[in-house]
């Protein structure tokens, strides 16, 4: 399916960078002129390729995005663990527990309506948070979400790793999956789009960067991770 997308965005989706556009008319208008002073700020400035990657936009805070997958990646590691080793539960159940984490998902969805509509309602104070002066709700604004709803992942995590005990019920670490899920998205939203309302028209290129950071960071745990939990231990 990303490979299909990925075929249709290349063909059909149209140039949206206005540096980049304003390059394509700079040429054309050099074309049907003749006159060579016709030039974008592309053409004008000598950007090498060292200076490319020093204004490369930088990932967002490491507890952000990056944190949301990291430890997804956690918690995929440790449900066998916790649910087919701890408590005995056959895979199949075990993937069916999943469940819980998409209802915190759902119940993260709920609230976002109210926090942006009461943002919305109130631009004044919306430009006091971020101390901006534009009608425009500043970056920082968009943080609220994480400020409210974050500490319940770390929560999430000890609940899950010290409770998941057979002689504790199951619906405990599955609650705190849920709590989990509830936490992910809260970050997850936040995040983006704080990262997309302070880069601008470099925010694709932000997302980038820090899906990249994530991803590696992801890839070297899902190395280390099954000899981590061997040996320390859920809890």
């Amino acid at each position: 399916m990303a490979e299909l997308l990925m075929i249709i965005v290349l063909i059909w989706m149209p140039e949206t960078y206005s540096p980049l556009l304003l390059t394509w008319k700079a040429r054309h208008l050099r074309e049907i002129t003749s006159d060579p002073r016709y030039r974008s700020i592309l053409e004008v400035e000598d950007v090498s390729l060292q200076s490319d990657f020093y204004y490369l936009p930088t990932p967002g805070p490491a507890d952000s995005k990056g944190a949301c997958r990291f430890f997804d990646c956690i918690v995929s590691f440790d449900r066998t663990y916790i649910f087919t080793d701890t408590y005995h539960i056959s895979q199949r159940l075990t993937n069916v527990i999943w469940i819980a984490m998409y209802v915190g998902v759902i119940l993260g969805e709920l609230l976002v309506p109210f926090l942006y509509r009461s943002l919305k309602k109130n631009p004044l104070a919306s430009r006091e948070i971020g101390k901006a002066s534009s009608q425009k709700i500043p970056p920082e604004a968009r943080l609220w979400f994480a400020m409210l709803c974050g500490p319940a992942l770390p929560v999430s995590l000890f609940w899950m790793g010290w409770t998941s005990y057979a002689s504790i019920s199951i619906w405990s670490p599955i609650m705190a999956t849920t709590l989990f899920g509830y936490a992910i998205l809260s970050i997850f939203i936040s995040s983006c789009m704080y990262v997309i309302d302070a880069y601008d028209i470099l925010s694709a290129s932000a997302l980038g960067f820090m899906t990249f950071s994530c991803y590696i960071t992801a890839g070297v745990m899902s190395i280390v991770g099954l000899s981590f939990y061997e040996n320390m231990g859920i809890q």
